[in-house]
């Protein structure tokens, strides 16, 4: 019947209901009226549908979704008219009317209907109100930004969350103003939430607001705007950033070149690199150089920055030096470690070392045979340790052939001494799936100091090769290398994980 619709169907049921009073078939009833209701007003016929939702929602026996959707039926179909109903049920003392008043307003235009919102904020619960600003955030009409910056700036703290996130969704840039006032809330959660709001406002009004606030002379203000400007991605604001690099306080200057290494481009970087070598300052040095390099990697050839690096290194001083020596490690290419390796050889104080590290992170691996040259001729035992570090860092790097990092364990293995450079050579050959790798780590089974870092590579490399397609040919292999790690390991852990490898190497060599 509901379905039909008709006046013929809702005057059947109303009397259907008027000649039967038990609850069996109540809710039945009131739903199939509802749907009358929809219908008759869907055809025009709305004064019938308008009085069959009134008689709905002021029924008290009716069920919670029925009268609260003859409510929004009511509110709904009346037009501008319903306004006053909407008005009236947002002092409804039943959570469920009031709701269901709420929520017919997200379907009303108007600016009465914002204004009656509004007012009706004033001397209800937290609940309520809440429920009401995320209606007039959905509104998105700029007339709620005043009633929303009141709730926001005292009360319930609930509210006031609930009033900040609202907004930003109204989209209107008159709310900068209460929202920057409190990102300074003694509040912590209350300054962060107005922080997020303020940075997810939109328009060139409120950007202004915020590029006001870094050429101020506050430090505070500053970083909140240099924050802000990371948020909003401002790119537009990158040569203020840069302005506020040059002439800030050391913490704003900091804060600047991140959000330029986070948002610059290439036209940055001839004055990120005058800023750099002009300066007397080791923070301001480091952050102005990481900033040229993050903009250089993100190019499609960071290599081709490379020239400009090393001409910038030829005319450095020494604190500008040691940082290039990492830019151009990040870039890398042949003429950039050309220049790192002669670095090295002069040997010039506070550089040399940074050049050794600088070859040890090396992008390719064709550092790889200087870091050996170093390893060989070096005395002090730290930087030798450092060469061999970043030297059998190359030789565990996956992406070469496995014939190639085994040739460069090999040719390291005589210039290894201490337990800490033994540990390193393991750790390489543990990544390594030939019998040939395995059988270097034998001998360190024998040695205490380095009998569990053997163990765990020798472990590591049985069980790829017996998870491997040619298993059955290494599995004869792995068996006395497996019952040696059993004999000598002290871990009970170790030793089972061995027994089970050994188990099935037994069982594929036969």
């Amino acid at each position: 019947m509901g379905s039909i619709g008709t006046s013929d169907a809702s005057k059947a049921l109303m009397r259907a209901i008027e000649l039967d009073s038990t609850s069996v078939n109540r809710l039945a009833r009131h739903e199939g009226l509802l749907r009358c209701a929809e219908r008759l007003a869907a055809d025009g016929k709305k004064s019938e549908a308008i009085g069959i939702y009134d008689q709905l929602r002021g029924l008290d026996d009716a069920a919670h979704q029925v009268r609260g959707g003859a409510l929004r039926g009511a509110i709904l179909t009346r037009g501008k008219d319903g306004v006053e109903l909407l008005r009236e049920n947002l002092r409804n003392k039943d959570y469920i009317m009031f709701s269901a008043a709420v929520q017919a307003s997200h379907e009303m235009e108007g600016g009465g209907v914002t204004e009656v919102l509004t007012d009706g904020l004033e001397g209800l619960d937290a609940d309520n109100q809440i429920l009401i600003i995320l209606a007039l955030g959905r509104r998105g009409d700029a007339a709620a930004v005043p009633a929303l910056s009141r709730l926001a700036k005292s009360g319930d703290k609930g509210v006031r969350i609930a009033a900040i996130k609202a907004l930003p969704d109204i989209g209107d840039a008159s709310a900068a103003s209460v929202l920057l006032e409190l990102i300074s809330d003694s509040d912590g959660e209350i300054s962060k939430t107005a922080q997020e709001a303020f940075a997810a406002l939109t328009g060139e009004e409120v950007d202004a607001v915020v590029i006001a606030m870094l050429k101020g002379g506050d430090t505070n203000t500053q970083l909140k705007a240099l924050d802000l400007i990371g948020r909003r991605r401002m790119t537009k604001s990158i040569p203020d950033l840069l302005k506020a690099a040059a002439e800030a306080d050391p913490t704003v200057r900091r804060a600047a070149l991140r959000e330029v290494a986070e948002m610059g481009s290439s036209k940055e970087l001839p004055l990120l690199f005058d800023l750099f070598m002009d300066s007397n300052e080791p923070q301001v040095i480091g952050a102005s150089g990481q900033a040229a390099i993050a903009i250089c990697m993100r190019a499609d050839n960071p290599q081709s920055y490379s020239d400009k690096l090393i001409e910038l290194f030829a005319k450095a001083r020494k604190p500008q030096k040691r940082v290039l020596l990492h830019m151009l490690s990040a870039t890398g290419g042949p003429k950039a470690l050309e220049t790192v390796r002669k670095a090295v050889d002069d040997g010039e104080e506070g550089v040399y070392r940074d050049a050794i590290r600088a070859l040890s992170t090396w992008r390719s691996a064709d550092a790889a045979p200087h870091m050996l040259v170093l390893a060989k001729k070096l005395t002090d035992q730290n930087e030798k340790t450092l060469c061999l570090r970043g030297y059998l860092g190359f030789a565990s790097r996956t992406s070469l052939p496995a014939d190639q990092r085994l040739s460069m364990c090999r040719q390291v293995e005589g210039v290894i001494e201490r337990n800490e450079e033994k540990k390193l050579l393991l750790g390489a050959l543990g990544n390594i799936d030939s019998t040939e790798a395995l059988s270097m780590i034998m001998p360190y089974l024998d040695e205490p100091a380095t009998q569990r870092e053997a163990s765990m590579g020798a472990l590591a490399i049985a069980e790829r090769l017996l998870k491997g397609r040619d298993s059955s040919r290494y599995a004869s292999k792995l068996i006395k290398p497996l019952e040696k790690v059993i004999k000598v390991t002290t871990d009970a852990k170790t030793a089972k994980r061995a027994k089970g490898l050994l188990k099935q190497a037994q069982s594929k060599a036969k």
